[in-house]
């Protein structure tokens, strides 16, 4: 109500945030343990299929024409159904995912490490997305502080550390990403911020801006599209279009500048309390929950994950699937 942007930008904001209320429907969808089973049985298979069509895809078994091609910087990403960025989070959390089955199912062992191996690498190498590096990176540690002694701990440490070195520091299908990651900072440095990481910055430096104009409440819903203008001006930044948006790509300084400090510690106290409930919940479904979270933490560093529909449609249907047996146990 107290916005500073027109209905129309506060509307629509509302609107990409309001996908938030339906966890509790979709808790009641779930409280039975079988549609929970199966739930969570489709999600590990939706991922699979995407994970193994992208390798279809780099074999040319499947044609650019018949699915949803990413492309950036003129590279083509193995990609399909969603974008880079949400391919590369929603593979990072199945890896997690593929070796947490792994350790709790000798049975289907190889199968599961295999999937892992797989996805590791259409992250590192086949999709050009630096989110899904991040999150994988954060996933693979909390793993290893969770799930090892201190001397597999270091080798997976080492191992990884060299694995994710390799696709940041080699050229692969022309593309590198720490020759890219300069190079996007230096021209930051210089003025230029029509980049990947330029913006992200950008957006930053003016979130800051605008927090420090109403630090607890925020500019309302909706505003960071209204005030980004100002701040654009102020600045006399050329080419302003390019930069005027209602998306800071970077869930933080969505949620601040719009709500301020008390929006962002009710979103930590959310994330703070799921992780603490989700030891409640079965070892798998904890480990599940816990990954999510640790993959909407990172994420939102370089993307407005809650605004952005696939991820933010993931992180809903899986708070409400994996904490729906939560209700449960207090009837009882």
């Amino acid at each position: 109500m107290y916005t500073t942007a027109p209905w129309d930008d506060s509307g629509h904001i509302l609107k990409k945030y309001a996908k938030l209320a339906y966890i509790p429907l979709l808790m009641y969808a779930f409280h039975e343990k079988k549609w929970k089973n199966y739930g969570y049985v489709s999600l590990m298979v939706g991922i699979t299929l995407m994970l193994l069509m992208s390798y279809l895809h780099m074999l040319g078994i499947l044609e650019p024409e018949d699915i949803y091609v990413g492309s950036y910087a003129g590279q083509t990403d193995f990609v399909v159904f969603r974008s880079r960025i949400a391919h590369s989070m929603l593979v990072a959390f199945g890896v997690y995912m593929y070796i947490k089955h792994a350790i709790e199912i000798p049975k289907y062992r190889t199968l599961l490490i295999s999937l892992a191996i797989l996805g590791v690498c259409n992250i590192l190498f086949m999709v050009t997305a630096r989110t899904g590096i991040a999150v994988l990176f954060i996933l693979i540690l909390h793993l290893c502080f969770t799930c090892l002694d201190w001397k597999k701990m270091i080798l997976v440490c080492v191992a990884t550390f060299a694995l994710i070195g390799s696709s940041v520091f080699v050229d692969f299908f022309g593309f590198s990403r720490l020759n890219e990651t300069i190079s996007e900072v230096k021209k930051y440095q210089q003025g230029n911020y029509r980049t990947s990481m330029g913006i992200r910055l950008f957006f930053i430096e003016g979130g800051w801006t605008i927090l420090k104009d109403n630090p607890v409440f925020g500019k309302g819903t909706g505003s960071f599209k209204t005030e980004i203008k100002k701040y654009i001006k102020e600045k006399s930044i050329i080419h302003e279009g390019s930069y005027v948006t209602n998306n800071p790509h970077n869930g933080y300084v969505s949620v601040t500048s719009q709500i301020g400090l008390l929006g962002l510690a009710i979103l930590l106290w959310l994330g703070i309390q799921q992780w603490l409930t989700s030891n409640r919940l079965e070892p798998i479904y904890r480990d599940a929950a816990k990954a999510a979270l640790i993959t909407l933490a990172v994420g939102n560093l370089f993307n407005s994950v809650l605004m952005n529909h696939t991820q933010g449609i993931f992180f809903i249907l899986l708070t409400a699937l994996l904490f729906s047996s939560i209700q449960n146990q207090r009837n009882v």
